[in-house]
């Protein structure tokens, strides 16, 4: 799938505490990428910093591996293959891929994540 297919895809996950309201755009998660990751966002980001551009969008302290494999499933559909980073194109089509797929981490898990002492 191309980065520009990505931007025009319907989303089939749950919607996102920032963006129930609004779509998801470039700008948006820009504007995440400054707070999370740092000002001016590199051309490069790693797949652990699109993860925390994540959390962030998604209002999460932790996360389920749930979410780690969505996130590895989004980057094999943006880029072929999960790479240590990614250019920033790709590395928000990730987070927009994933953000459109999203279906949130199983009760059982959320169960004991809260179990383990993690606020969610």
């Amino acid at each position: 799938m191309s980065v520009a297919d990505i931007w025009e895809q319907e989303s089939e996950g749950l919607e996102s505490s920032d963006c129930s309201h609004r779509p998801l755009t470039v700008e948006l998660l820009m504007a995440i990428a400054e707070d999370v990751v740092a000002v001016p966002v590199p051309h490069h980001l790693r797949h652990s910093e699109v993860a925390g551009i994540l959390k962030e969008l998604w209002g999460l302290q932790t996360v389920c591996h749930y979410f780690q494999t969505a996130l590895e499933t989004a980057a094999l559909r943006v880029n072929v293959t999960i790479d240590a980073s990614y250019e920033l194109t790709a590395a928000l089509a990730i987070a927009k891929d994933f953000s459109d797929r999203w279906d949130g981490c199983p009760d059982e898990e959320r169960i004991k994540m809260r179990k383990a002492g993690d606020p969610l």
